[in-house]
């Protein structure tokens, strides 16, 4: 009978930080106006501090030392689109991290055409990398997986263990790479090629703390009836929205950061 041990727990240190926006309209408004706006603004606050918790996270993943340059060694040298050859790198590192996969296989279906899928990595990017990714050699669209189970709604299809979800508010930096002279390489003022980031994660790379869970965003609406010495006369509302949160690179083996430029379209 071997000896018992225990585990080593590992804690991770992050500093909480609270977010939050506030909107205000008049009793006029409320009073005379054929509009609900005090509801319109609880719609747009919700809309408004899920993209702040997102950008929140991909701050959080920019901070990743486990950086990839697509046909350069920086980010001004940068002058390729996404390609086989870096999604090869990236997962050869991540699988000698002992990186775990993040979605299991996937097995064909007895429908025509569809394909299987291997475990793979999660990877997330602007939609402006589209078209450079479904050039790849062995690209498979989602369309046609086996079962149609993607892991998000803006997964656009796979690429050996890698899954693509792709956003417009994802990061991309302008006139940041290698000059494009000579290269079919997109710039914003025809110079130096922009260069767009790219995420590939692993289980447990990142962490977040989800305070209250769905529930993480605070609702306040103080209506101009509420009157009080600072508003004695009832003249101002307002609709504001809070929220605690922080997010965390766990293992930075276990994640990438891959740059590169995309294609210009003619």
């Amino acid at each position: 009978t071997p000896n018992a041990e225990s585990l080593v727990i590992l804690d991770t240190s992050v500093t909480v930080q609270k977010y939050g926006a506030l909107y205000g309209y008049t009793e006029r408004q409320a009073s005379l106006g054929e509009d609900d706006v005090p509801a319109w603004m609880e719609e747009q606050l919700g809309e408004r501090l899920g993209n702040v918790r997102e950008k929140v996270y991909i701050g959080a993943l920019q901070a990743g030392t486990n950086r990839f340059y697509s046909g350069g060694t920086t980010r001004l040298t940068t002058d390729e689109p996404v390609s086989l050859n870096l999604v090869n790198r990236i997962t050869r590192s991540l699988a000698g991290n002992h990186a775990k996969f993040v979605r299991g296989v996937m097995a064909a279906s007895p429908n025509y055409g569809s394909q299987s899928l291997q475990a793979a990595y999660l990877a997330f990017g602007h939609t402006s990398l589209q078209q450079d990714i479904e050039a790849i050699p062995g690209y498979k669209a989602k369309a046609d997986y086996g079962t149609m189970k993607p892991a998000h709604d803006m997964e656009i299809g796979c690429v050996g263990s890698v899954r693509f979800i792709l956003s417009p508010d994802m990061p991309y930096v302008a006139d940041a790479g290698a000059a494009i002279a000579g290269t079919t390489n997109y710039s914003t003022t025809g110079t130096s090629a922009d260069v767009y980031q790219l995420f590939v994660i692993a289980k447990d790379a990142w962490a977040h703390t989800a305070f209250r869970g769905l529930d993480a965003i605070k609702f306040n609406h103080i209506k101009p009836s509420q009157v009080d010495k600072s508003d004695p006369t009832g003249e101002r509302g307002y609709v504001s929205g809070t929220f605690y949160d922080a997010a965390v690179v766990t293992h930075n083996g276990w994640m990438a950061v891959a740059e590169c430029t995309i294609s210009a379209l003619t």
